[in-house]
């Protein structure tokens, strides 16, 4: 059984406005790794100005699937057409992707790289976030 729920950019906005929540941000996936893109051919850099346009504030940006690489050239689209709207890196990204993605990310998404041993269920490894953010910072 599918449950499909089709709401437009413009009624997600509206909510957020009629809720009194205009200082929260509208974080928006850009082709997700969790749903299909209709029309199924839409181009990346489509989806992300349309998004634009509705009022996104954040544009995210993921790979396949959950702990799959967020790929440099979807980042790279997406930001060429964001006009200054933030773009986060949505998924896979640990440590050592920082040199090659972190140029073309405002933001990242992050949870299973900063637990113990990399695994889901696990609590958070502060020596983990330490390294994390020590890479982070060498590109703010």
């Amino acid at each position: 059984n599918e449950f499909i729920l089709q709401v437009s950019p413009h009624e997600v906005v509206g909510y957020r406005h009629r809720l009194g929540l205009d200082d929260v941000a509208l974080f928006t996936n850009i082709q997700t790794k969790h749903y299909v893109t209709l029309p199924i051919n839409k181009r990346l850099e489509t989806s992300a100005r349309q998004a634009v346009a509705q009022g996104a504030d954040v544009l995210v940006v993921t790979g396949e699937r959950t702990g799959k690489k967020t790929p440099k050239e979807k980042l790279m689209r997406v930001k060429g057409v964001s006009g200054g709207v933030p773009v986060f890196i949505g998924s896979g990204f640990v440590m050592e992707d920082a040199d090659e993605l972190l140029p073309y990310a405002d933001g990242v998404i992050v949870g299973t790289a900063l637990k113990y041993k990399g695994v889901t269920e696990s609590p958070v490894e502060p020596e983990r976030v330490k390294k994390m953010m020590d890479a982070v910072w060498k590109f703010r």
